[in-house]
């Protein structure tokens, strides 16, 4: 039996998504008296990331999938060093 996924509603533009395609950003509760002690965090999708930089403080988490692929970029880039450096102390061996 497959999984079932959870869908999550950005606080953008109201509509569902994976929970892990989305955001967790800080805003503030009352933005005409901005103060620091007084935030909560609410989901956003990538789209309202883009066009509403002004609404949300900053951002708290990214979503998994992109951490993923960070990961895996990371990864694969540290793999490349070793590779390079395998070759260059065999180049100088000769």
């Amino acid at each position: 039996m497959p999984r079932e996924i959870k869908y999550t509603v950005c606080s953008g533009c109201i509509v569902d998504f994976p929970s892990d395609d989305l955001y967790t950003v800080t805003r503030y509760m009352n933005r005409s008296n901005p103060d620091s002690k007084n935030m909560y965090s609410t989901p956003y999708c990538e789209d309202c990331i883009e066009n509403d930089k002004e609404h949300y403080v900053d951002i708290k988490e990214e979503p998994k999938r992109i951490l993923k692929e960070r990961a895996k970029a990371e990864r694969e880039k540290k793999k490349a060093k070793e590779k390079k450096k395998k070759t260059t102390r065999k180049n100088a061996k000769k």
